[in-house]
């Protein structure tokens, strides 16, 4: 077969690559003309791939399947594959075609590598042959030709992998939340739902859902699909319902109100209810897949989070420095300003991503006591605080410059919180460079 793959990022080199190695005629074409050149001159790409710098009629008629990168918008391509009767395709579906394991795969709108990173240690500890894949930063095709039948898959996906699914079928599904996300590429909320809501596009009465019950919207998939639904909740289940939930400081597992199993929580280190919930989430699947308790109770204790997600930087005088980066919407900025009692100064800004920062102001806690904004989206969110009454606000330029100003009026006992509720990409390349900056900037403070 003919394949040509669209969008050379990590996921699209690893597509062409794979395919390769598979025999497999491949071409591949970037926007950026030049990137393709620069990645077969480097060994990324590998030579046998035909790089083409436009997509001509020529081309398109030798082309059986396209695969398209979670990066690049699909309707782009969507009349040019119908036109030329070309199957178009996301990467997820192409390594799911080739994967000989189970896999359990995680969506939502936020905490998903935290989850996916969190279930991928317990199979870990469980000794079973696992890779972590998806989203998480590894793309699924540069892994599957490694994998056997008795290794599992644990993959974080996207609504922007799932855009093009036909077969892609996990095992076990884990569903955390839904909340307004890249409504710069989705125009209307309910269009991010439905592309989320692919995830269980194949699933049957011999695979399972993992829904978070405390969302409603999550909640809700329970009526609309077919495959068995497991619960997670941070409050005592419902006697007719199945799964997992916190009490104090314990997870318990029931089957319709009757205890078969628990663990503690006192050892986890991750901070905030959200995590409490990703835990849920990931311990159950692990459960309903069969690994042991006390494996489950170890990789839990041990786990101690990701860069870039509520993490503690320093403590300074009594203030504490925490980057959040990965908060790129309003909701997981929210969700982490509720981890804290004390007083917060919250830096937000970035790109944008289409989001309303009026919904932002009005479920502001009351701890926040001051905001300072910056890059492309300062002046909008500061403009919607001044509308809402939120007087306690500045805007700047840069990150650089908010982290001097948070610094410059805080006293101590108070957080200076970097979670951003927007992209990085007017200032950054990611936000793991922005929260690597921003920890940078906490270091020159005491050395």
């Amino acid at each position: 077969m003919n394949f040509l793959v669209i969008g050379l990022a990590r996921s699209g080199v690893s597509a062409c690559n794979f395919l390769v190695d598979k025999k497999e005629v491949v071409f591949a074409f970037d926007d950026k003309r030049k990137i393709g050149k620069e990645l077969v001159t480097s060994n990324i790409l590998k030579t046998t791939i035909k790089v083409v710098k436009r997509l001509d009629g020529k081309t398109l008629k030798q082309i059986d399947t396209m695969v398209i990168s979670p990066g690049v918008p699909v309707e782009r391509f969507e009349n040019i594959a119908r036109k030329y009767k070309i199957n178009l395709i996301s990467e997820l579906e192409l390594a799911f075609q080739n994967c000989l394991c189970p896999v359990l795969a995680i969506t939502g709108t936020n905490g998903k590598t935290t989850t996916t990173t969190l279930l991928g240690e317990i199979m870990k500890q469980s000794k079973r042959d696992v890779y972590v894949v998806g989203n998480v930063g590894t793309a699924f095709s540069s892994q599957v030709a490694n994998m056997k039948k008795d290794s599992v898959a644990v993959c974080e996906v996207s609504s922007f992998q799932l855009e093009k699914i036909e077969t892609f079928k996990p095992k076990i599904a884990g569903f955390l939340n839904l909340a307004p996300d890249h409504l710069d590429r989705y125009k209307r909320f309910e269009s991010y739902i439905m592309a989320k809501s692919k995830i269980f596009k194949n699933m049957s009465k011999k695979e399972v859902a993992v829904l978070n019950y405390d969302d409603l919207l999550v909640r809700n998939f329970a009526n609309q699909v077919t495959c068995e639904c497991l619960f997670f909740s941070l409050e005592k289940l419902p006697k007719n319902i199945s799964g997992a939930y916190f009490e104090k400081d314990k997870i318990i597992f029931v089957d319709k109100g009757k205890i078969t199993g628990g663990l503690s929580s006192e050892n986890i280190k991750l901070k905030g209810l959200h995590n409490i919930s990703n835990i849920l989430c990931a311990v159950l699947m692990a459960n309903e897949y069969g690994v042991d308790l006390g494996d489950i109770q170890k990789a839990i204790n041990n786990f101690v989070g990701l860069p870039h997600r509520l993490e503690l930087v320093k403590r300074i005088g009594g203030i504490e420095f925490y980057n959040d980066s990965k908060g790129t919407n309003i909701h997981s900025t929210l969700t982490a300003l509720k981890a804290f009692d004390k007083p917060i100064v919250l830096l937000a800004g970035g790109s944008d991503k289409g989001e309303n920062f009026a919904r932002m102001f009005e479920n502001m806690p009351k701890n926040v006591m001051k905001i300072i904004t910056f890059g492309e989206c300062g002046k909008k969110i500061f403009t919607h605080g001044m509308n809402a009454g939120f007087y306690n606000i500045m805007r700047t330029d840069k990150l650089e410059d908010a982290f001097d100003e948070a610094v410059s009026h805080v006293c101590g006992d108070e957080v200076i919180l970097l979670s951003p509720a927007c992209a990085s990409f007017d200032e950054f390349k990611n936000y793991e460079e922005r929260g690597e900056f921003f920890k940078y900037l906490v270091k020159g403070l005491y050395e």
